[in-house]
């Protein structure tokens, strides 16, 4: 198989991952001058825990939600703390925690139809607005905010979120039950939730405890700051709000489980909810330690699916650019020698690359002029926020370092740190020219053309020694001219 036909466009939904995972499995130099060959992070080799990536996609969820990182995975421990109270078995209480922690994975495939029904209507809320409070919209349980009112198409298309989730699901070879707790985690004892309007004993038990998790959680997020508001808000909301709504049974074992322990001040369950250590310690102990060695075949589906959370945001074209730009960056890194391991980084770190556009409003990623100053500054700092989600993964510090840097340019114009010439390494040079050209020659919401690859060569050219590679850029062009991409990705 020629190795440039891992640049073609995709057809089908297999996107050839077995062209990516032979490529990545081949021996050759490494990145730098000094590779380590006993510290691989290649995700086919030195194995990864595949709970730190669904970790990861939980905080990439909780970017695009508006919300500082840890409510997913707050809602995981609240949710498998709870099955652990109620005396469920083990399994069930894995596939409760590890629905908690993705249950708002399929909220990226709805978020650009939620903003383009607010314009439509010319609603002045943003999607973020929107998404942030979703969990109110649950039979309205909790009073929603005067300014959060939805046009019915918009409320419509964001319920469909529980639905989305399970092509995110489908990649991470979970229990299917997982899958059904997610779709069924807003519906309602008393009939009056979504998407069915099932009631009681007809919703799965764990999508019961889930519900209610996911509603303590937002009741903990909107109280004032300090632990004796916060106490007094659960509080409160038990005692007035519950009745009917919520399964008794597990609303008793929340209530032994938190406010006993508050009693007699042992676990400090409130306080832990507060502190990410101590979340990441709790889903620690209640998920089975899923370390993967298995080929990369296997594993890229699951860094695929975390990818496709930012591809989503980018409506009239499909949802596999992280895809293509890894694709891009394997053959330019195969062309330069670069050894298996580090083609294996760098594939992960493309695939994960644009995961910060998902802190930005669509109102500027989708803004069909110059952006204003305040605007231009949040662009600027997606990079950043990539990098902080990947160097949430312990294996992934120098993946992060790429990803953050991979906007840089050689004459110092990038962002966001302005780094110039070998400041920026070989790595966020392969991956910032193949991100460029997979921009040039993909649709945006915010033009009305894309370029032929043959076409958006000479406009990458332009930027030789001063933006870009020489040697890369050179070897991009041989590439395409040996094997022409055909539409756009």
């Amino acid at each position: 198989m020629p190795q440039t036909a891992i640049i073609q466009t995709a057809q089908t939904t297999s996107l050839q991952f077995e062209q990516l995972g032979d490529l990545m499995s081949q021996p050759n130099a490494g990145l730098s001058s000094q590779p380590n060959p006993n510290n691989s992070t290649n995700p086919s080799d030195a194995g990864l825990n595949i709970n730190e990536l669904m970790r990861l996609a939980s905080f990439a969820t909780d970017l695009l939600e508006g919300r500082p990182i840890g409510h997913g995975m707050r809602v995981a421990v609240i949710a498998g703390r709870t099955a652990q109270q109620l005396g469920l078995p083990v399994r069930e209480v894995t596939s409760i925690t590890y629905a908690g922690l993705l249950h708002d994975v399929g909220l990226a495939s709805v978020a650009t139809g939620v903003y383009g029904e607010l314009r439509t209507y010319n609603n002045a809320l943003s999607e973020k607005q929107v998404l942030y409070h979703h969990t109110l919209l649950n039979g309205r349980v909790m009073q929603l905010p005067d300014a959060v009112q939805l046009p019915p198409s918009a409320e419509d298309i964001l319920k469909a979120h529980t639905h989305h989730a399970g092509q995110f699901i489908g990649a991470w070879a979970l229990s299917q039950d997982v899958q059904e707790i997610i779709l069924a985690h807003h519906e309602l004892c008393d009939g009056s939730g979504y998407p069915y309007g099932l009631s009681r004993e007809a919703i799965p038990l764990g999508a019961r405890i889930l519900a209610f998790a996911d509603t303590i959680e937002a009741v903990i997020a909107e109280a004032p700051t300090g632990l004796a508001t916060r106490w007094s808000g659960v509080e409160n909301f038990i005692e007035v709000k519950v009745a009917h709504t919520f399964d008794p049974e597990v609303v008793s074992a929340f209530k032994v489980l938190a406010f006993q322990e508050h009693e007699m001040d042992s676990t400090d369950f409130l306080p832990g909810l507060l502190s990410r250590d101590v979340l990441m310690n709790s889903l620690t102990t209640l998920l089975p330690q899923r370390t993967s060695i298995a080929p990369a075949q296997q594993v890229l589906p699951v860094l695929q699916a975390i990818g496709r959370l930012s591809d989503q945001l980018m409506p009239g074209c499909t949802d596999h650019q992280s895809l293509q730009v890894a694709r891009i960056s394997l053959v330019l890194a195969d062309r330069l020698g670069i050894q298996s391991a580090q083609r294996g980084e760098l594939v992960t770190a493309a695939m994960l690359l644009s995961l910060g556009k998902l802190s930005l409003p669509l109102s500027i990623l989708w803004h069909p002029g110059a952006l204003t100053a305040p605007e231009w500054q949040q662009v600027q700092a997606y990079p950043r926020e990539s990098a902080r989600l990947l160097s949430t993964v312990p294996s992934f510090s120098q993946l992060s370092q790429w990803t953050g840097d991979h906007q840089e340019r050689l004459n110092g114009t990038g962002y966001p740190n302005h780094r110039k010439g070998f400041d920026i390494s070989i790595a966020s040079r392969i991956l910032g020219l193949s991100n460029a050209f997979v921009g040039l020659t993909s649709p945006r919401p915010f033009r009305s053309h894309f370029y032929d690859p043959l076409d958006a060569l000479p406009i990458l050219g332009q930027g030789r020694h001063r933006l870009f590679d020489d040697h890369l850029v050179s070897l991009l062009r041989t590439v395409v001219l040996e094997q022409p991409i055909a539409g756009p990705v």
